[in-house]
């Protein structure tokens, strides 16, 4: 065997161990892919169901039980509810599209920007829709002239106060935080494997 015949036999044998090494690290792109791309099935489920519940619950719960009056009291109560329900709702439109641009096919880096204008649009919606959640219930109290210091309205009022505490700590401090968590630790091990 002549020296030509054993270089092209190596270089023919390095050929094949890259492309294995391609394809081997392709077959694991897609399975590590499989759990961040599930997390994503996951939230653009979510989004939509916050897409679609409050307008099912103003149009089949809130507009037939609130009867219209053409009083002060009324219009103030409809944009203390209208602003704050306008504007969470635009923003949870918002949060869906930027979901629908998250697409695994792209480069890693596009995917990592997306997540993380994802994860801030998350985190702003949460924290301002808090903030204007006591606004839009007193919209409803006044719309609906539900007393608010009277003893029959005491407890629901306080049940209010503490189930919104309750679910902005866990929302904070658990659920936000934990969700991005994992997902960005999922998109790393991807990005690792491109690296190496």
């Amino acid at each position: 065997m002549e020296l030509s015949e054993l270089k092209s036999m190596w270089q023919s044998q390095d050929r094949k161990l890259s492309e294995h090494i391609q394809l081997n690290r392709a077959i694991l792109r897609q399975m590590l892919i499989r759990n961040p791309q599930k997390r994503m099935n996951r939230e653009k489920i979510t989004a939509l169901l916050n897409i679609l519940l409050p307008l099912i619950v103003v149009s089949f719960i809130l507009i037939p039980n609130i009867e219209p009056r053409n009083t002060f009291n009324f219009y103030v109560g409809i944009t203390a509810f209208g602003v704050p329900f306008l504007l969470t709702y635009a923003w949870a439109v918002k949060y869906f599209l930027i979901i629908n641009k998250i697409d695994f096919t792209n480069p890693i880096t596009t995917i990592k920007k997306h997540i993380k204008q994802l994860e801030k649009q998350k985190t702003k919606i949460t924290k301002i829709g808090f903030l204007l959640m006591p606004l839009a219930i007193t919209g409803i109290f006044i719309m609906g002239e539900i007393e608010f210091f009277t003893l029959h309205s005491l407890l629901p009022v306080g049940l209010i106060i503490v189930i919104m505490i309750i679910s902005a700590f866990y929302s904070f401090k658990i659920a936000l935080h934990e969700r991005f968590k994992k997902l960005n630790k999922e998109i790393e091990e991807i990005e690792n494997l491109e690296k190496n």
